[in-house]
């Protein structure tokens, strides 16, 4: 929270009104814990829809002014095609060895698309998004609404961004923290009732990431460590009161990380690399009996000292630092802690794996707990074809507003495709009663324990 959200809008606040950084940290972090205190997790929800349309409106209006500044999308194309800047696969700049590319952009891009997808804090989803699956009224309501949170969260926030940050290569190519060049481009491109509107879209996206994770960080508190064994037995206004002093707790942590952060993307990409250590454990534990509690625990204890030895290691064998390489380390160099404490700790109890695979039915090795569950045929080509669909719909409007048309219409075409393939699948699935570990972002609830 401090080093993404709180430190993001306290830069957007000190462009945008010029305030210091000490009072936009107050104000952020103020104004969202005292509404995320007060609304508790259905004022979550309920302000949460509004600020989506706030949001959007605010970004799509900045690119529509950054785009006119630059005299048009002809011009931003004609001025930006031949820095490669509009390529969808970044280029390898003139890498030739093998160390080279892996430093590149290009490099950078191969290890997002090989390696950090699956191996990370969020790999089968994350928490939050769980978290929302199980408030919806039944299963097909969760259903559909995460496959409406993967197209509006990557596909449609998406493209405005993209082009308002095209547009600031042209507009501001003297900048060298390109964190603030969205809320640069703010102050200088819109005219003052337009400005406000877009730091309200801000702090609209703000307080919906930041009042999430101050509610489920809270939940999990009070429901999986403080109700289970410090206080089983009190009203449930005590544990409200607690989770809300919890709340104010976290958001105190959070203000105090971002005191001591300058740069969102320099902490993103350390949080990559730390979490990459657990990321494996979470994507194993919903197709193999064998992980336990343990497994995640080791993971998660080992993240921390595995990524501080990385550079001496990688210093004492010469090894480049890249995303790549640092990805393998952080994967490589925790499993040799939790593989030996899953297979030389007590496995989960068969009634639990028994119940776990009557009820998801996940595709996997589950021994004799598996009487009836998805195909790994089917969920390979669900995940496949959501995956591609989910790329093609982010793909195609760029592709047309970048004057790209036959490759615009190709995705299009591609996306309408895919996703009456993928939902017709999901369809099917769902009739069958089964709680999918199929859907776009395999998301059905907690782990086998």
């Amino acid at each position: 929270m401090g080093a993404w959200p709180v430190t993001g809008l306290t830069k957007v606040m000190q462009e945008t009104t010029h305030w210091d950084k000490t009072v936009s940290i107050f104000f952020c972090i103020g104004l969202t814990a005292f509404y995320s205190v007060l609304s508790g997790y259905w004022g979550v929800i309920l302000t949460d829809f509004f600020q989506f349309f706030v949001a959007m409106t605010g970004a799509v209006l900045l690119a529509f002014y950054a785009v006119n500044a630059c005299g048009g999308l002809p011009v931003l194309i004609e001025k930006l095609g031949p820095t490669g800047k509009l390529a969808f696969i970044p280029p390898l700049e003139g890498a030739h060895t093998a160390g080279e590319v892996l430093s590149s952009p290009f490099g950078w891009f191969l290890g997002l698309i090989l390696i950090q997808w699956w191996a990370w804090k969020n790999t089968d989803g994350g928490g939050i998004i769980v978290q929302r699956i199980v408030s919806c009224k039944n299963e097909k309501q969760a259903l559909l609404s995460t496959l409406w949170f993967n197209i509006a969260q990557y596909a449609l926030r998406s493209w405005p961004w993209i082009i308002t940050a095209l547009a600031s290569l042209i507009l501001l190519p003297d900048l060298t923290d390109h964190e603030r060049a969205y809320p640069r481009l703010i102050t200088l491109l819109l005219p003052q009732g337009l400005r406000g509107l877009m730091v309200a879209s801000f702090l609209a996206a703000f307080m919906s990431t930041m009042s999430t994770h101050l509610n489920w960080g809270s939940s999990y508190f009070v429901n999986d460590f403080y109700r289970r064994f410090l206080k089983k037995t009190a009203d449930e206004r005590h544990y409200v009161r607690v989770g809300q002093w919890v709340s104010l707790g976290l958001a105190a942590a959070a203000a105090v990380v971002a005191f001591f952060t300058e740069s969102i993307g320099q902490i993103f990409t350390f949080i990559l690399n730390l979490t990459a250590a657990i990321g494996p454990v979470y994507f194993l534990r919903w197709f193999w009996w064998r992980i336990n509690p343990w497994s995640e625990i080791t993971a998660i204890a080992v993240s921390l000292p595995v990524i501080l030895l990385r550079p001496v290691i990688f210093k004492m064998f010469g090894i480049p630092s890249n995303l790549t390489l640092e990805l393998l380390f952080m994967i490589g160099g925790s499993a040799l802690f939790w593989l030996p404490a899953t297979l030389f700790t007590a496995p989960v109890p068969d009634e639990t794996l028994a119940a776990f695979c009557e009820k998801v039915r996940p595709p996997g090795f589950w021994r004799e707990w598996k009487k009836k569950g998805e195909s790994w045929g089917l969920s390979l080509r669900l995940w496949l074809a959501s995956t591609l669909a989910l790329a093609a719909t982010t793909a195609g409007p760029l592709q047309w507003m970048l004057g790209r048309k036959m490759e615009g219409a190709l995705s299009s075409a591609l996306a309408v495709l895919l996703w009456a393939y993928t939902i017709r699948g999901l369809s099917r699935s769902h009739s069958d009663n089964a709680v999918t570990a199929v859907n776009v972002n395999h998301l059905p609830g907690d782990s086998a324990r």
